[in-house]
């Protein structure tokens, strides 16, 4: 979005105050609601005795033992007894006197934090993975807050690849300026060579670090020798305030060498066709990036799988991880088999490392059995004279079936009664030996004839039946109505997780979250009621919420110019309205909710969106490193907090998630 439409929303929502209702007629009708509930829930207390719910709700506390517990022991409490000293692991306590160490109990004793473990622990508030000062980490792993305006930190400084190959920096952006600023950052790049940053302008809040990563490609034909490369980043709306920092490519010839590769089990026991799985670490031991080839041995008859063939680009000492399917032949006799995994340097081929995997099969096919009488088979020349026991003569035809004669007073075959035999329908025998209904089916079928005094259990309702429906009627709209209450804040609660608003922060997130909340049917007044109770000052609420309605207002007035106000069968006419508005920097949320106020079909506006924006869903996943499934969650986190920031639906990501092969317990983690 251009500096001069956000600078004229500022000035507009200076001049437009919206009166915002903190509670929703509808939100006091659902806490009246709860009220009852709790009220019911003290009458069942006083019913059942508060002894008796306070024991069911007791938490159990340090040094509890409940297997002593005797309610009937005189003057005893009447859970457990309490003893004067010891506890157990998981109790909360670091207790050295019965022996508990981190080592075997480290749920309750904490190891001590390691400086340059690349690990944030307890008392550090970063860890770079060394322990040198002057990289915005100290050596105690204490963030280092920079003098200077604005700093920024190329890392690593210098790095060696053959011709041709990429590298990767991280450029680490400090914001010294005194308030939340917006910021650039460009490299200058070498005529020949190819240059790619993760982004170019950021937002970092006063006293912040943004990080972003740099990516320099050599040409193919170039002497050998260090090339010298300059990020600088400079305050947008002032570009006075800018630092810069020098970093170093040199091109050589580079070291090639074997990986080292590591398996989870190295040996699995599992019957005949069962499929087992197998994660694999592969580590690069080339003193520049590596490239490497997968492949796996396999036995005839069996399926054995790679989650990847290949992988490029894995920077030097840093590992890849790829996964190995093994399925046994459904006949494959009991033993140990041996599966193979090798990882050759695409490089030198020469350089190639093997782990294997021992496949046990405890249940295999067992060997053709020898004939002989007892068996229970009659063959091998057996017979009923020889092998009584195996040859058993088959057993006589079945008698031929009763013909039911209807008329005959016996219910039989496919009758349903027949004259004075008639226990289904008492006296309601027709001539054609059916019963209009049926006594004892659950329904009273009155139109057939059937009555209570006939069928009293199928038509015979209690006394209080009217009341007994009523109540279970007032318990389920209270139970619907406090589910749909809990699902609507949930997803508040998701969303301002998602975009960082759960508590006051930046400003500047309160916008995106606001356009996200309103895409997915949210009304202004129960947005602005929970990001009031989220601590956000009214003020800030009422410009978030008064801006994102101002760009609706916007797009409504567009809507009509492009003649998408109001539905039609022309889908392209959508597509070129949603590109106009994107283009002037509407993100594709907004685009997305006005379009659907128009009351156009979520089939029709989901395609349009989509097509807009998942190759740039696609491309940022390849940014960040979340194009191929891997360990690394707290990247994949990032990324979709980026994503949902930007204006991107979940169901979009979720998407790209799917196809890039990353498993559904993954994205339900950074994603539910």
């Amino acid at each position: 979005m251009s500096a001069t439409r956000k600078k004229s929303r500022r000035s507009k929502a200076k001049t437009k105050k919206r009166p915002v209702a903190a509670v929703s007629p509808f939100e006091k009708r659902l806490v009246l609601i709860l009220a009852l509930v709790i009220l019911l829930s003290t009458v069942v207390i006083l019913i059942l005795g508060v002894p008796q719910v306070a024991r069911f709700f007791a938490p159990t506390v340090a040094g509890e033992v409940p297997t002593t517990c005797d309610a009937n022991t005189t003057g005893q409490p009447p859970c457990c007894a309490y003893p004067v000293s010891g506890g157990f692991c998981g109790d909360g306590l670091c207790e050295a006197a019965i022996g508990e160490t981190s080592t075997n109990c480290p749920a309750d004793c904490k190891p001590a934090a390691v400086c340059g473990n690349g690990i944030i622990e307890i008392g550090e508030t970063c860890d770079d993975s060394n322990t040198a000062n002057g990289d915005g980490c100290s050596s105690t792993c204490q963030t280092e807050v920079p003098t200077t305006p604005v700093a920024i930190i190329v890392l690593p400084a210098t790095q060696g690849a053959d011709k041709g190959d990429s590298l990767l920096y991280t450029a680490s952006v400090f914001n010294n300026r005194g308030s939340d600023r917006t910021f650039g950052i460009n490299v200058s790049c070498i005529t020949g060579w190819t240059c790619n940053l993760s982004r170019t302008q950021f937002d970092i809040q006063d006293k912040g670090t943004e990080n972003i990563t740099i990516s320099v490609i050599s040409p193919a034909t170039i002497p050998l020798e260090t090339y010298a490369f300059t990020a600088t980043a400079r305050d947008v709306q002032a570009p006075t305030f800018n630092a810069s920092s020098t970093f170093n490519y040199t091109v050589k010839v580079c070291t090639k060498a074997a990986p080292v590769l590591a398996i989870d089990k190295t040996n699995v026991s599992a019957k005949a066709g069962d499929k087992e799985s197998f994660t694999v670490t592969v580590t690069n031991k080339d003193d520049c990036p590596g490239y490497f080839n997968y492949t796996s041995t396999c036995l005839t008859g069996w399926n054995c799988t790679l989650s990847k063939k290949s992988v490029a680009n894995v920077q030097v000492g840093k590992n890849d991880t790829l996964n190995l399917g093994v399925a046994s032949d459904s006949g494959a006799s009991s033993g140990n088999y041996t599966i193979n995994i090798t990882a050759t340097n695409i490089k030198d081929t020469t350089k190639s490392a093997l782990t294997s995997v021992i496949y046990r099969v405890v249940v295999g096919k067992p060997p053709p059995p020898t004939a002989f009488c007892g068996d229970g088979f009659c063959n091998n020349n057996e017979n009923t004279t020889s092998c009584p026991s195996d040859c058993v003569p088959p057993p006589p035809p079945p008698p031929p079936p009763t013909i039911a004669e209807c008329g005959d007073n016996i219910a039989e075959g496919a009758e349903d009664c027949d004259g004075t035999d008639s226990l289904s329908c008492p006296g309601f025998c027709t001539s054609t030996c059916t019963c209009p209904f049926f006594v004892g089916d659950g329904f009273c079928d009155e139109a057939a004839g059937e009555s209570a005094a006939i069928s009293p259990q199928d038509c015979a309702r209690p006394a209080n039946f009217g009341l007994v429906l009523i109540i279970v009627l007032i318990i389920l709209g209270i139970v619907g109505g406090l589910g749909y209450y809990v699902y609507r804040k949930g997803g508040l609660s998701f969303l301002s997780r998602l975009h960082g608003v759960s508590e006051p922060k930046k400003t500047s997130d309160l916008e995106p979250a606001v356009n996200t909340m309103l895409s997915q049917g949210y009304n202004p007044n129960e947005i602005s009621s929970h990001l009031s109770d989220a601590g956000w000052s009214q003020s800030a609420v009422d410009r978030a919420v008064g801006s994102a309605t101002d760009d609706q207002e916007q797009l409504g007035v567009l809507a009509q110019q492009f003649e998408v106000d109001v539905p039609t069968a022309e889908a392209k006419k959508a597509e070129k309205y949603a590109r106009a508005c994107i283009k002037k920097g509407f993100k594709p949320s907004q685009v997305r909710a006005a379009l659907k106020s128009a009351g156009w079909p979520s089939s029709t506006t989901d395609d349009v969106i989509d097509k807009l924006t998942s190759e740039h869903v696609e491309s940022e996943a390849k940014k960040a490193g979340v194009s191929k499934p891997s360990e690394n969650l707290d990247q994949l986190e990032s990324y979709v907090s980026k994503e949902l920031k930007e204006g991107h639906t979940p169901q979009q990501i979720k998407k790209v998630l799917q196809d890039a092969g990353w498993s559904d317990s993954a994205i339900r983690q950074v994603l539910p």
